[in-house]
């Protein structure tokens, strides 16, 4: 798999999660007057979800900026978060009383619930674009020899110096053409002073 596919992977996958968390995971009913239902979402049942995802992004524009070893260790540490945060992701979709609960709790001031929780699709649309962002963060670790910007950047510089210094490094002591032509112009032989240089 190439670099540039590893990266819509995670971009991908990256997506998905924030999605999925910014959406309702579970509900339930409670015994209350003004409130009727508590539902928590991602987010909420998930707090860790979001800096982790924010620490995957920091570290996809930190490996674009880096190179050799430092680059390599940069991959790794985001396959790291993408694992961290599938762990997270699945722990969460599969407790949905607890976050319920503190949910009731703050809503009623009674930490009960009048029936079971509800469970929405949401919870494994975070966990499946978390397990894409993982597989794309091994991708993209493990990609070596592709070009980046900055390695672009750094060959047009290098081409740009060899040009300079290319057309710096004429023979010494050589009139210019248009010279050349104002010397015969004048009725003067440019071939003289060449020969009286050398």
């Amino acid at each position: 798999m190439t670099l540039r596919r590893g990266i819509v992977l995670v971009l991908l996958g990256g997506a998905l999660s924030a999605l999925g968390c910014a959406l309702v995971w579970f509900s339930a009913p409670v015994d209350s007057v003004v409130v009727r239902e508590v539902a928590v979402t991602g987010s909420q049942v998930a707090p860790g979800a979001m800096p982790l995802l924010l620490v995957v992004a920091a570290g996809l524009v930190a490996r674009a900026m880096t190179r050799g070893v430092v680059r390599r260790v940069i991959g790794w540490l985001g396959v790291l978060a993408w694992v961290g945060l599938v762990a997270t992701l699945v722990a969460a979709a599969l407790d949905p009383v607890g976050p319920l609960l503190a949910e009731a709790a703050e809503a009623t001031g009674v930490g009960q619930l009048a029936g079971s929780p509800a469970r929405g699709p949401w919870p494994w649309l975070a966990v499946a674009g978390a397990a894409i962002g993982c597989v794309g963060g091994v991708a993209v670790a493990l990609a070596r020899g592709e070009s980046t910007r900055g390695s672009r950047y750094e060959r047009a510089g290098t081409r740009a110096e060899t040009g300079v210094a290319s057309a710096g490094s004429g023979a010494p002591g050589r009139p210019d053409q248009v010279e050349d032509w104002d010397a015969l112009t004048r009725g003067d032989d440019p071939s003289e002073g060449e020969n009286q240089v050398g």
